[in-house]
């Protein structure tokens, strides 16, 4: 960590045709922590419009995940490559249905 205000995240893709952005959701807010912490490791959502923005916020309430900040999106910055581990799998993805889905 640079200390440099940026939060680690992972950046999906996804064929809405395969994979919906509702079940990409409910897969994430299910297991996203509500703890406030350092700005490095909190929970968050970044919608890329304003559709994916009301879908997260309605899946957020109905599974009582509110206090996760869905926030604006940003420029987006690759990790360094010791912190890419993610993309070889991670439990959370590894749970979603592989077609149509790739991650960074």
């Amino acid at each position: 960590c640079r200390n440099d205000g940026h939060t680690e995240a992972l950046r999906i893709e996804f064929d809405p045709n395969v994979l919906s952005y509702d079940e990409i959701m409910r897969h994430v807010l299910s297991s996203a922590s509500t703890r406030r912490g350092k700005v490095q490791y909190m929970s968050a959502v970044w919608p890329q419009t304003p559709e994916q923005a009301k879908v997260a916020r309605r899946v957020a309430a109905e599974l009582g995940k509110q206090e996760v900040p869905l926030l604006a999106k940003t420029d987006w910055h690759d990790a360094e490559e010791y912190h890419r581990y993610l993309a070889a799998g991670s439990n959370l993805l590894l749970a979603l249905p592989p077609a149509g889905l790739c991650w960074y």
